[in-house]
This record gives C-alpha cells, structure tokens and sequence, in this order.
C-alpha cells in the first residue's frame, strides 16, 4: 500500500487535470490510476492451485459416485419417457373419446 501512495504522490495532478474538455480531463485521470493500480496490483488471471487431489476420496467412492451418476440418469430419463408415454395416452384418449362423440352426434 505504502507503494501506491508514493506513486500517487509523484504524479502531477494539475498536469492530469489541466485540459478544459471535462472528457479529455477524465480519460487522462482513468489512465493514471489504470496505470499505477496495474503496477502496485497487476490483474491474475491464472491463479495457482496447489492441489486438485482429495486424499478423503478413495477409489472405492469414486466408483460408487460414477454408478449413482449412471443410476440417476437412469432415473430421469425413466421420468421424461414415462412423461412422454403419459401425454401420448392422454392424447390419444383425447381423440378417442372426441371421435366417440363425434360419431354419436350424425
């Protein structure tokens, strides 16, 4: 922090603020906190993992983990294809019954 502040301390800020167009003034003004920020706090943009390892997980859980994934996919698509299966019935009772009273009506 002690840092930024002797930056902050060496810029001439009447220099910075001196043009009359207000735009120009805040350009000049963004660029200098830009420029000192990126020096006292450059952006990381790959942060260092130190281990993805999960000494906790054995292979055992793993296995069972991969099979309970299997299972519930499994289970979701028994659920989308009994919904599926369930609409067509009822669309087909629909008509049915539409086509009944249909007849029943000539």
């Amino acid at each position: 922090m002690g840092e930024a502040v002797v930056l902050f301390g060496e810029v001439d800020w009447s220099s910075v603020l001196a043009d009359k167009d207000v735009g120009k003034c805040y350009e000049s003004f963004q660029s200098t906190i830009t420029h000192i920020m990126d020096k006292v706090a450059p952006k990381c943009l790959n942060r260092k993992r130190t281990s993805k390892s999960k000494p906790w997980i054995t292979k055992s859980i793993k296995e069972k983990s991969a099979t309970k994934g299997l299972l519930f996919e499994k289970l979701c698509m028994g659920k989308l294809l009994r919904d599926q299966c369930g609409n067509f019935a009822r669309i087909e009772f629909h008509k049915s019954t539409l086509d009944w009273s249909m007849r029943l009506q000539k």
